[in-house]
C-alpha cells in the first residue's frame, strides 16, 4: 500500500493521472492526504483505481476559521467528502485543530462532541500552532510564551491564549482523542490488502 502525503495532488490533474496510473499497473493500494474540495465528484472513479482511504483535514467547523486558515474549502464540502469516501467503502483519517483564537473551554467540548459524531474511523487532533515563517506566525508571534522548538509539535499550545490555559491543552488533547477513537478503534478494520508493499511518498 501507498500513502502519499501530499494534500495538493489533486491540483494538477496531470501529475495525478500519471502518479495513480502508475499505482494502478503495479496493483498497489494507496491513500492520500486529501483536501475536500478537491476530491468531491471523483471518489467513485479513484477507488477503482485502487483508492482505499483519505487523510481529511476537518480542521475546524466554522466556515470563517477556515477561511482565515486559507483552507480554501467549507464546512458543507468536508461533510460532502466524509459522506463521498464512506459510500464507496473508503476509511477516512481526520485531522482538528484546537484551540483557535476564539475558542473556550466551553466552544471545545462542543467541538469535540462534534467531531465524535462523524463518520471517521480515525481523529488525529492538533493543538493550532504558529510555525516560524508562516502569516500564522506573524500574527501570534508577540503572543507568543514558548520559544522551545521542541514544543512545535502540534500538542502543545507556544502562545498566549486568552481563555485556555496552557495546562488545559493536554485536558483538550486526550478528551478529544478519547472521546473520538475509544469507541470505533475495537471495531476498525482495514480493508485486506494482501501481499502490499508498505510506502509512503
Amino acid at each position: 500500500m501507498v500513502s502519499i502525503m501530499d494534500d495538493n495532488l489533486f491540483l494538477d490533474e496531470e501529475h495525478v493521472r500519471k502518479t495513480i496510473n502508475l499505482l494502478s499497473e503495479r496493483n498497489l493500494k494507496w491513500m492520500a492526504n486529501v483536501r475536500a474540495d478537491s476530491i468531491i465528484g471523483k471518489v467513485e472513479k479513484l477507488t477503482q483505481s485502487g483508492l482505499v482511504g483519505a487523510y481529511l483535514g476537518v480542521e475546524s467547523f466554522s466556515n470563517e476559521t477556515l477561511k482565515d486558515y486559507k483552507k480554501r474549502e467549507t464546512t458543507d464540502q468536508i461533510d460532502q467528502a466524509i459522506k463521498e469516501l464512506k459510500s464507496y467503502g473508503c476509511y477516512i483519517w481526520g485531522t482538528y485543530m484546537f484551540c483557535e483564537p476564539n475558542a473556550t473551554i466551553e466552544s471545545t467540548r462542543k467541538e469535540i462532541e462534534h467531531l465524535a459524531s462523524l463518520d471517521l474511523d480515525l481523529v488525529i487532533p492538533t493543538i493550532l500552532t504558529p510555525y516560524p515563517g508562516t502569516p500564522l506566525f506573524k500574527k501570534l508571534e508577540h503572543l507568543i510564551i514558548d520559544w522551545n522548538w521542541r514544543h512545535y509539535d502540534n500538542g502543545h499550545i507556544v502562545w498566549k491564549h486568552p481563555h485556555i490555559r496552557p495546562e488545559q491543552v493536554k485536558t483538550i488533547y486526550i478528551d478529544s482523542f478519547a472521546t473520538s477513537n475509544c469507541a470505533k478503534i475495537s471495531t476498525f478494520t482495514e480493508p485486506d490488502l494482501g501481499n502490499s508493499i508498505i510506502s509512503t511518498i
